[in-house]
């Protein structure tokens, strides 16, 4: 098989699993891959998947004899009924978490899925048939990609989720703390009413954004459309930041500058 290229689908059932709509859309991409393909992505797709459809793809991967050994070192935020299922016509699941942990010696591993339990070189030599390393989480910088790609291992990462959700709950954050909210959700609860003028306004603001990647530019956006001044500090300046009317200075003048 192409590692740099995993594919599977996810199944929906919405009355079995009614709170995980979230999932559809998520995206791997390799970091690093032995054989870069022009499709190099792992994607999760969001499904109805038919009895027959796939009992078809498990057929279809016993013919093959493609089916991996996938060994999970951390909890994936769903239900590990659900993670099973959804790797069923392609991967033996083995869970190794925690004190619950159930691998003890899957030599025959050839894929790892973790979050940000990291992934050292003793980690990779307990599993010398790996093929691939997938990070279900942005950052990576905790996992010994040097040692992967010694080895020729592609390793994955997800570069973009929840993006413009952290970016909202940034703003609402904002919100509640200039115009105290929960302040007044207190007092009302209490029987009081009238505790303040009712803060003070977003608009105008200078905003200091930490960070212009794909969360920050996020956030950029929305404080720009609420009529604030935007600073930023990032590692790469972006452009769309500067087209936002940001501007880039340094970590000193954003912490003494910046009011929020």
């Amino acid at each position: 098989p192409d590692y740099s290229l995993l594919k599977f689908r996810l199944p929906y059932n919405k009355e079995k699993y009614p709170t995980f709509n979230y999932l559809e859309g998520v995206i791997f991409f390799p970091i690093w891959a032995p054989q870069p393909s022009s499709e190099t992505r792992l994607v999760v797709e969001k499904k109805s998947s038919s009895s027959n459809q796939r009992k078809r793809e498990e057929e279809m991967a016993d013919e093959t004899g493609s089916r991996e050994v996938c060994v999970v070192l951390q909890e994936q935020g769903i239900p590990r009924q659900l993670f099973e299922e959804i790797l069923a016509p392609y991967a033996e699941v083995v869970w190794k978490v925690g004190d619950g942990a159930n691998d003890t010696s899957r030599k025959d591993a050839t894929v790892l899925v973790t979050v940000n339990t990291p992934v050292t070189r003793a980690v990779l030599d307990e599993y010398p048939a790996l093929k691939a390393l997938c990070v279900a989480f942005t950052g990576y910088g905790v996992h010994d990609v040097e040692a992967c790609v010694e080895r020729g291992i592609t390793v994955h990462n997800v570069p973009d989720y929840s993006s413009s959700s952290v970016a909202e709950l940034a703003i609402g954050l904002t919100l509640a703390v200039l115009r105290e909210i929960p302040k007044g959700d207190a007092a009302v609860r209490s029987g009081d009413w009238v505790i303040s003028s009712g803060g003070s306004d977003l608009r105008g603001k200078l905003v200091g954004i930490v960070g212009t990647g794909t969360i920050g530019i996020y956030c950029a956006r929305i404080f720009a459309a609420f009529g604030c001044d935007l600073i930023g500090w990032s590692r790469s300046e972006k452009q769309e930041f500067k087209d936002l009317g940001g501007k880039y200075v340094s970590r000193e003048e954003l912490f003494s500058r910046a009011d929020i």
